[in-house]
């Protein structure tokens, strides 16, 4: 097979001056295809993906791009048949960033941004969630014709709130729950209107924007589920007072509970879609088990039909793939992420394609298709290739493979290296996986490393492209992702074993990697720091007092330091009370919790918070180091203006790198073995 890589980007009427402008650096990479940067590896790694999101039209000739426009990204439209480029929308950072562009029908385009929102006096939110909140994000739906006219935000900006003088807009309105193939002016979304808390379900006009109610909220509900007809089916939230799962069918508008006890014993099942007769709901469930299994149930009485597939130590965690009503393929993330075929035609023709791509890519992730699944856009990664966004071409098409975006081009490929699955064995004598990622062109023995916990904590690491992994791994240090007990993918034992542990057992799974890595001769014991974000920033904190004699330094992006702070936080939120259970030790809170423990810090500390973070919130890093610098500790503190919980803005990611790469030579890299001697 060749794989044809054609321009697809020609000056058009807006002019080339602006195509220069706003959609600078527009590379279509041949495969193979790179732009070397080894002196500023920095600026090489922070710049954005070229690609945060495409999304194919539903005849396949055309595709809306999020694409990166200085610090964040802006819309453009891609016309494959008339190789065009358009700009449709441009980014707006100081007000807001978009988030998801679709296709409505062949000339319409529904985008979702996020922006900041003041918070006005008497808009307290659901018990005390906006107190002493100042700004909250919020997202909103905008449209625009594939020619750049007729743009509008969508939902009204008014609805009064029955019963109040308030005017009240929901928070969140880009929760679409149906495309409405059939019914290209409209689509279906649910809206927190008549409740704050509960949404009720909306058909919208996507060109007047006028809104006709369907479904009225029903308590306990958060989500409704639409089949591929545009029917609104079922929904799913939990039963009010309790942490229990709540499901209902839809009929002639009104709501009946479904029976589906046996799909929840631990974690509560995850809805995919509807199979071709509308009655077959795809769902993850344990089935009372210890792990997440594939299984059929019947959307109207909840009845388990059968089991799809299940593996005997991974969770199916899905999504599975559907194509006009049938079972095509199901997401697998085990070792290292795949697909399991149902339909074996097009499971044969995908590994015949992975094989042949240039690079080798273990992985070839399903980004997008068109309607009849002629077209697909497919992002290859893995085996030590920069993720690259590929057009393919069958069907009514002729076979064709065309290279469209390879993620960070500037990045020089020689230093890019795999992540390794392994496993080690903790203290206690339980198996942990994770992955090891080596520096290429250097004998594995001795190496600077770091111990990079994942965020969350209850999520877990991949065999994914990192960019913070990467950026180390390039500067010369090897770095060890461990999933520690907790950690999601593992069934259901493995993650209750992380409940009431944080900064115990799933603090010790971490000192243990290290301690395996050091038995291997792989990390010099005098040169290993620990650095993490979110949890994993939370958890380099605990390192830095509860085990100063393995590391020589930690890295703290976005942490969390008070855990009592964090509990009543959670109060707030529903599904509160297993939140604080999975965390809460009443008995010995503090001894784990780094506020607590200010004057025990023992190694030197970086922690970078941006200040609208909304995840962990900025008081948290800003209390900390409030703490540390009455106790004399060895710290260095960043606040980013303007900055979240995921350094969106490039500047911030920039900033970030740096200050990590010069912290840790000073620590444990070139300039630390210089000044021991070595």
């Amino acid at each position: 097979m060749s794989y044809p890589v054609r321009s697809i980007y020609t000056a058009n009427r807006l002019g080339r001056l602006l195509l220069i402008a706003a959609i600078s650096a527009l590379y279509l990479l041949a495969p193979g295809l790179s732009v070397a940067d080894s002196d500023m590896p920095a600026t090489s790694f922070s710049k954005l993906p070229p690609v945060a999101d495409i999304e194919l039209s539903p005849d396949g000739t055309k595709a809306v791009i999020l694409r990166a426009m200085g610090d964040t990204y802006g819309v453009i439209l891609m016309d494959f048949e008339k190789s065009k480029v358009q700009l449709l929308m441009a980014p707006d950072p100081q007000n807001f960033s978009f988030r998801w562009c679709r296709f409505a029908n062949e000339s319409r385009v529904v985008c979702s941004i996020l922006r900041y929102i003041e918070l006005q006096a008497g808009q307290v939110g659901i018990g005390r969630r906006f107190y002493n909140e100042s700004r909250t994000v919020a997202t909103r739906l905008l449209a625009v014709d594939i020619d750049g006219k007729n743009s509008m935000q969508l939902i009204k900006p008014k609805v009064t709130q029955p019963g109040r003088d308030l005017v009240w807009n929901p928070r969140i309105q880009d929760n679409v729950i149906s495309w409405l193939d059939n019914d290209p002016d409209h689509i279906l979304v649910q809206l927190a209107v008549e409740d704050r808390l509960y949404p009720s379900v909306y058909k919208l006009n996507i060109r007047t924007n006028r809104q006709q109610k369907v479904k009225s909220y029903d308590a306990g509900i958060f989500q409704w589920y639409a089949d591929q007809n545009g029917t609104l089916r079922n929904g799913a939230g939990y039963r009010l007072g309790s942490e229990t799962f709540k499901a209902v069918s839809v009929r002639n508008r009104n709501t009946t509970p479904l029976d589906i006890s046996q799909l929840q014993s631990n974690v509560a099942p995850t809805f995919h879609g509807y199979l071709k007769n509308g009655e077959t709901l795809l769902a993850s469930s344990d089935l009372g088990g210890d792990r997440q299994k594939l299984v059929e149930i019947h959307a109207t009485t909840g009845e388990l039909l059968s089991t799809v597939f299940d593996h005997e130590r991974y969770d199916i965690e899905g999504p599975a793939l559907v194509r006009n009503g049938e079972l095509v393929a199901v997401r697998t993330t085990f070792d290292r992420r795949g697909y399991h075929w149902m339909d074996k035609a097009l499971g044969d023709e995908y590994n015949a394609l992975l094989k042949q791509l240039p690079g080798a890519p273990r992985f070839l992730e399903l980004i997008s298709t068109d309607k009849n699944w002629d077209r697909l856009v497919l992002k290859a990664s893995g085996n030590k290739t920069v993720p690259q966004y590929y057009l393919y071409s069958r069907g009514k098409y002729k076979k064709s493979l065309t290279a469209l975006f390879s993620d960070y081009p500037k990045v020089d490929r020689t230093t890019i290296a795999e992540p390794t699955p392994i496993q080690y064995k903790s203290r206690d004598g339980m198996d942990i996986p994770g992955y090891l990622t080596l520096p290429v062109g250097i004998e594995s023995k001795n190496l600077p490393t770091l111990i990079m916990p994942h965020g969350g904590p209850y999520s877990r690491d991949t065999d994914r492209f990192d960019y913070w992994v990467q950026y180390a791994v390039a500067r010369g240090y090897a770095v060890l992702q461990p999933n520690f007990r907790g950690s999601t993918g593992y069934g259901n034992a493995f993650r209750n074993a992380g409940y009431n542990q944080w900064g115990r057992t799933m603090q010790t799974d971490l000192d243990d990697g290290l301690d395996w890595l050091i038995a291997q001769g792989i990390t010099d014991p005098k040169r290993a720091c620990i650095m993490g974000g979110s949890y994993g920033g939370y958890a380099a904190l605990v390192a830095a007092f509860q085990s100063a004699d393995r590391y020589q330094c930690a890295v703290a992006f976005a942490p969390v330091t008070d855990i009592n702070e964090l509990i009543r936080d959670q109060r707030n939120f529903v599904l509160s009370k297993s939140s604080i259970n999975r965390l809460k030790d009443r008995d010995n809170q503090a001894e784990v919790s780094p506020i607590e423990q200010a004057e025990h810090f023992a190694i030197p500390l970086l922690i970078v918070h941006g200040d609208v973070d909304r995840t962990v919130r900025i008081e948290q890093s800003r209390t900390l180091t409030e703490a540390l610098e009455a106790a004399g500790a060895d710290y260095r503190y960043i606040e980013q203006q303007n900055g979240d919980h995921f350094l969106s803005l490039e500047s911030h990611r920039r900033e970030f790198l740096l200050a990590v790469d010069n912290f840790l030579q000073r620590h444990i890299g070139i300039a630390a073995q210089s000044a021991d001697g070595l």
